[in-house]
């Protein structure tokens, strides 16, 4: 079944009824973040006075560390503060640290339930819908994990702010793939948008838009049989770029290496299945 979205407006959408669900079935409400969340993201959850029970910073997170290491630094983390079967995880961060909480969270004590909190433009429209996480393993991205739906995914754009531009376009490079892949329209309304420099009163509608792209296909194929697969559009060459870069010490966002591997499957289009060379100039010209 897939996970129920909610998008935040106001401070006061974050009363913890509504935060977590039926709070009286767990006997902890288990607050995840890592080192940037936990300075910037998470003193606008406090504010609003979400009492989660206890908190797990996981420190500085790179790719390096989407690692079976760090899987066993959160599960030793979960065991000291006695969470058990009823224990409710609530991720509080980007990409990265959703995939791999969400992990974790899907086989600690045979799978706890999971609340996610994006706290990126990239998380909030493509990394932290649909139920797939998972960790590095042998320089290998994303080599193990499972596909897991959340009991909820919260969406406040508010966060954005505190994220630095190359960030930004980061996720924006994953809202041109979902235009790209399902609602040429919607590439447009992106142009628009970054042509007006990325403004955040229209960030909303657009997220609303990716996240309707993408969860319309994960409704139809949640395990990546078939149509799923679209949404790969640009990560074969993407995910060994980003790989192959970190790995010489000249990392890059997931979103560039994708962005560069739209480009080239876009060539590839052109060349093998006649698709108009005009969209694909249009894209690159960006």
């Amino acid at each position: 079944m897939l996970h129920s979205l909610r998008f935040i407006s106001r401070p006061e959408d974050y009363n913890l009824s509504r935060l977590v669900k039926n709070k009286k079935d767990y006997s902890k409400i288990v607050l995840i973040t890592d080192e940037n969340t936990t300075k910037f993201c998470k003193p606008l959850l406090d504010y609003t006075n979400v009492n989660y029970t206890d908190h797990i910073n996981l420190g500085r997170l790179t790719e390096t560390e989407k690692s079976p290491e760090t899987l066993e630094k959160l599960w030793s983390a979960l065991m000291e503060i006695s969470a058990d079967r009823n224990t409710a995880i609530v991720v509080l961060g980007g990409g990265l640290l959703s995939d791999l909480a969400g992990y974790a969270a899907s086989v600690y004590k045979r799978g706890l339930q999971l609340y996610l909190i994006p706290s990126t433009l990239l998380a909030m429209v493509d990394a932290a819908i649909g139920g797939k996480n998972g960790i590095n393993f042998k320089g290998i991205k994303n080599q193990i994990g499972t596909v897991n739906m959340p009991r909820e995914v919260i969406i406040d754009p508010r966060f954005l702010s505190t994220l630095p531009h190359e960030e930004m376009m980061s996720g924006t490079a994953e809202m041109l793939k979902h235009a790209l892949i399902a609602r040429p329209s919607y590439f447009d309304h992106i142009i628009t948008a970054l042509e007006k420099g990325l403004p955040a009163e229209d960030l909303p509608p657009l997220i609303r838009r990716s996240v309707e792209i993408k969860t319309g296909i994960v409704q139809r194929d949640p395990h990546e049989t078939g149509l799923r697969k679209v949404l790969n559009f640009g990560h074969t060459l993407g995910h060994a770029l980003e790989a192959c870069m970190h790995r010489n010490g000249k990392p890059i966002t997931h979103g560039h290496a994708v962005a560069i591997g739209m480009m080239a499957a876009l060539d590839l289009s052109v060349a093998l299945t006649g698709l108009d060379s005009e969209m694909a100039g249009l894209y690159k010209s960006l």
